[in-house]
């Protein structure tokens, strides 16, 4: 007779986890409670100790301090001036500013109770952090449900997706994270093409079963409408857009992938209603699309100002090889030292997880669900061929690869950088996959494994208990495998004790911060602070820089000389702090400068001083000259590439295009194709050296002269 195992910790996790299989959820929704319950555990679990100081700190002081002030620049800007969104008040006096990387306008809208309520950026994006990995949990829960009827396999597929090793590594990034709406396009696609639901009729109590809410309901019915599903879809497809550029275009990749099977599928059936489906939810997608155009534009504007376009050189540094597929980020406990060689960056770090591995190749020979698992298949390839970019070698030759042509035909996809990380796009159809193996495992379990009968008869008896505790250790091995060596920061102090920022909010003027720093990251900080007093700052940190930006850092570094205070106060900055980490001893140096420079004013004494610089904003007075939608040329940029791309950021801003000649840091003017009735130059560069043989001086101001051609009426 088999031992009995009361007393071992085995049968005492199956008791407890039995009691908690007897809490029975009623009703359709509520039979989902429990598994989103599961994924908000693991959620705070796997961020542990963040849900402890979720109103003072953040996963890390990188990218999170940027996208707590993103979010709360959208939400002050939603109740001041909503039009002017895009115009953030970073990178002064460069507009569209909050294009400069994702505008999280869709995180924002799902954690605007908190911002509205708190005030408190930190706060929200913490919230909208642990809702990305929750919702994206959901979201591929729903969509294997919605293919299986299993719930267990919807809660290990939603689990394998939103904590994939791959996901893990971005912890940092919120529009990475925020992957739920791409399997909620695919669950509404899906229903459009096959117009059916499924019935809640749970199968008798078999030799290996689950509680109640795990239960597997197998039966399908026609659904009645259709319209749903067309919502569903338009409306995950639009969130995407508000939540991310990059997920917004893997989407599209995405949609694109999933409409050639169906509609292969449908002329191989000689389906043509579901050729009229597939067309009207193109036609719907078209119509979602069209309604982010507001938000799409500002990305556009930005391109034409500073020719952002990412070359095949740098796509090709930011592709993915195979051996990607095999690299973790170093942080990962499980998987690092085994995989450790094969790591180059965290975003080519795209190992998905060996459970996910396992069981989409399981999921493969579920044919229960049909053309479901060529549909993920598909998505699955599709989106790991395009994650190589544009071309690999292969046999001695250079193979061009599909994406070559989203990058050539797709408008705005040339401004992609990382093709990488389409391989978090390729985990919607590796963890489709599987769940859709679970599913085949459990069925096979319920059907052939009568060998459990030599376990404790406890087991045998209640075939509850070992169902659930191979489903617990499933949970297990997903989570094992997502779990990192985070490390949390220590607590911001209260904003309240930082006298610098109070002075300047009850003083707002155009600011900047000194010292700049070194690198992207030191620029970071006046963003994130800027939420206490909203003063338009030339500091700044995105995802993209303006031309200006870095050699207007190293000009700072003579601050307080003739030339940067003549600087400053033409794009009129007024208010100046200089904080007490200069580098060495050059702060004292810095001081006693300022000392012999009568334009600056000490306002506020301490480590973190304010001074103000006399008033004269001289940029803008020349640009206000200028009528409205003028052309203006900058025939010599070269003579001084700050001054005249600060000037461009402001002609562009109030209205006006610029053209002109020379470099300034990446970006290359356009020269004018022939004279124009506005130009600028400075006093002793003669305007006929450029073309211009007639002109009249309108106005001379900080060391440059406005002409108007004459030969303009």
């Amino acid at each position: 007779m088999p031992a009995r195992h009361g007393r071992s910790p085995v049968v005492h996790f199956l008791f407890v986890m039995e009691a908690l299989a007897r809490l029975q959820p009623q009703g359709r929704l509520a039979r989902h409670v429990p598994a989103v319950a599961i994924f908000v555990i693991v959620a705070i679990a796997l961020t542990w100790p963040l849900a402890r100081q979720l109103n003072d700190t953040l996963i890390s002081w990188g990218d999170p301090v940027f996208q707590a002030w993103t979010i709360a620049w959208n939400w002050h800007a939603l109740t001041t001036a909503p039009l002017g969104v895009f115009d953030a008040n970073v990178f002064y006096p460069w507009r569209n500013t909050l294009a400069y990387s994702d505008h999280l306008f869709g995180q924002t809208l799902l954690v605007l109770p908190v911002i509205a309520l708190t005030g408190n950026g930190i706060l929200a994006d913490n919230v909208a952090l642990l809702l990305a990995f929750t919702l994206s949990a959901c979201a591929m829960y729903l969509l294997v449900y919605d293919m299986t009827g299993n719930r267990a396999a919807g809660i290990l597929a939603g689990l394998a997706y939103a904590f994939a090793p791959s996901r893990m590594a971005h912890v940092e990034h919120l529009h990475l994270l925020s992957a739920q709406w791409m399997p909620l396009a695919l669950l509404g696609l899906r229903r459009v093409m096959r117009q059916e639901t499924l019935t809640m009729n749970p199968l008798p109590a078999p030799a290996l079963s689950l509680p109640a809410w795990l239960q597997p309901s197998f039966e399908r019915a026609r659904s009645v409408s259709g319209k749903r599903w067309y919502a569903l879809l338009a409306a995950a497809f639009l969130m995407q857009g508000l939540s991310g550029v990059y997920f917004f275009y893997f989407t599209i990749v995405m949609l694109l992938i999933v409409g050639a099977v169906y509609l292969a599928l449908a002329i191989s059936d000689y389906d043509w209603g579901a050729v009229r489906r597939l067309l009207l939810a193109a036609g719907v997608c078209a119509v979602a699309g069209l309604l982010l155009i507001p938000t799409l534009l500002p990305y556009l504007r930005v391109h034409d100002d500073l020719g952002i376009e990412r070359t095949t050189e740098e796509v090709t540094v930011w592709s993915a090889n195979t051996r990607d597929y095999l690299a973790v980020w170093p942080r990962n406990r499980l998987y690092n030292g085994a995989l450790e060689r094969n790591f180059r960056h965290i975003e080519q770090a795209l190992f998905p997880g060996l459970f996910v591995l396992l069981l989409a190749a399981v999921g493969l020979a579920n044919r229960r669900a049909g053309r479901d698992r060529w549909v993920l298949l598909a998505v699955a390839l599709g989106a790991g061929i395009l994650s190589l970019g544009l071309s690999k070698e292969f046999a001695g030759h250079v193979w061009t690869l599909p994406y070559q042509v989203f990058y050539d035909h797709l408008p705005g996809f040339r401004a992609i950088r990382v093709p990488a990380r389409l391989g978090l796009l390729a985990l919607v159809g590796l963890a489709g996959l599987a769940g859709l193996g679970v599913d085949y495992l459990w069925r096979l379990a319920r059907e052939k494994l009568r060998f459990f009968t030599r376990y404790p008869d406890r087991l045998y008896r209640e075939p509850m208990l070992l169902g659930l505790l191979l489903f617990g250790l499933s949970l297990g091995w997903v989570g094992v495998e997502a779990v990192n060596r985070l490390e949390i920061p220590d607590p911001l102090p209260p904003a309240s004790e930082r006298a610098d920022y109070q002075w300047i909010a009850d003083n707002p003027a155009p600011t900047l911060e000194l010292p700049m720093g070194e690198g992207p990251v030191a620029s970071a900080w006046p963003n994130f602070w800027s939420m206490w007093h909203w003063n338009e700052v030339a500091n700044g940190y995105s995802g993209i820089v303006p031309p200006t930006y870095y050699p207007f850092r190293e000009r700072m570094q003579d601050f307080p000389s003739d030339a940067t205070l003549r600087l400053l106060q033409g794009i009129g900055v007024e208010n100046i702090i200089l904080h007490g980490d200069f580098p060495d001893d050059s702060r004292a140096e810095v001081e006693a400068a300022i000392a012999q420079r009568p334009e600056l004013t000490l306002r506020l004494a301490g480590f973190d001083a304010v001074y103000t610089l006399e008033r004269d904003p001289w940029m803008w007075e020349l640009a206000e000259l200028i009528p409205d939608g003028e052309v203006v040329d900058l025939p010599n940029a070269t003579a001084d590439p700050v001054a005249f791309g600060l000037l461009m950021a402001i002609l562009q801003r109030t209205g006006h295009t610029v053209e002109g000649n020379g470099q300034i840091d990446y970006y290359t003017l356009t020269p004018a194709a022939e004279p124009r009735c506005w130009l600028v130059l400075f006093p002793n560069d003669p305007p006929a050296v450029y073309g211009y043989t007639e002109v009249t001086v309108v106005r001379a101001a900080g060391g440059m002269t406005l002409y108007r051609d004459d030969a303009c009426e």
